[in-house]
């Protein structure tokens, strides 16, 4: 009797093996499969830092108090990495002259960059004399800068006529 018992035990034990190797090969998926799941999550990955970097690169200004939005993009350079990294932020904005809104950071900022006397309509700018950031709307009225100014980013050009009738002050948030 002793016999069959560790005979019966033996069976129980490589009948068992042999269920959980068949189980394990039933429900696995098959190499192929497996590589091609391996290789989609790397292709998703890179896809979702692409998406990331663009998402980075997009400036988004609303005006408080409104339901005034403009859009643009950030430059590339140092300074405006550096700037974009305190986002969100509000600044109150002053409109000079109808050209521009402009105003104080709450920051001085460490880099810097090409500065010139000039700008085009859209550009966002930080002039390092008095630590501001401006957003020029309107070129015909009095072109020339009394202070260098290093351009940031850029409002679509689409967005630059919602400036023109916003008033004298206003708060935007940066984003």
């Amino acid at each position: 009797m002793k016999k069959y018992l560790a005979v019966l035990v033996v069976l129980v034990a490589i009948f068992g093996w042999l269920g959980h190797e068949l189980s394990e090969m039933i429900y696995a998926q098959p190499p192929v499969q497996a590589a091609a799941d391996a290789a989609g999550t790397k292709e998703n990955a890179a896809a979702d830092m692409q998406a990331a970097t663009a998402a980075k690169t997009t400036l988004t200004v609303s005006v408080q108090g409104t339901d005034t939005m403009l859009h643009g993009t950030w430059d590339a350079t140092p300074l405006a990495q550096e700037i974009k990294g305190h986002l969100p932020f509000e600044v109150h904005l002053v409109n000079w002259h109808g050209r521009e809104f402009y105003g104080s950071l709450g920051w001085q900022p460490k880099g810097t960059g090409e500065s010139h006397r000039t700008f085009e309509e859209g550009d966002v700018t930080y002039c390092p004399q008095n630590n501001s950031i401006a957003i020029f709307y309107d070129k015909s009225r009095e072109p020339n800068l009394t202070m260098d100014v290093i351009v940031i980013g850029h409002i679509d050009a689409a967005d630059l006529p919602k400036l023109h009738g916003l008033g004298e002050d206003v708060t935007m948030l940066l984003d």
